[in-house]
């Protein structure tokens, strides 16, 4: 049995962790758990609840999950977004077809 490496340096786990989530969400499986994880959270959808600012604030803290998400991707969060328009996570069901 191998033992794994031990990470010990901020720069080392912050690459790890980096990796992890571009091995993660990366794959079709991955990006479709993103998109599911979108929906979910009203990521593409406007936070702001005229009237209600608890509700605003609860909408705004369930986006912040994908924004963290992306920024741990070191992804263009504003260029992903619109990227999304054309997105169709049905078309990346393919993958079972193989």
């Amino acid at each position: 049995m191998t033992k794994k490496k031990k990470i010990n340096k901020v720069g080392d786990k912050a690459l790890a962790t980096f990796e992890d989530y571009q091995r993660t969400f990366g794959s079709p499986y991955g990006r479709r758990v993103l998109w599911h994880l979108m929906k979910v959270h009203g990521f593409l959808e406007n936070s702001h609840v005229p009237g209600d600012s608890h509700s605003t604030a609860f909408n705004s803290g369930s986006r912040d999950v994908i924004n963290n998400i992306l920024k741990k991707m070191k992804v263009d969060i504003p260029a992903y977004s619109k990227m999304l328009s054309n997105y169709d996570p049905e078309e990346e069901y393919d993958v079972f077809d193989q």
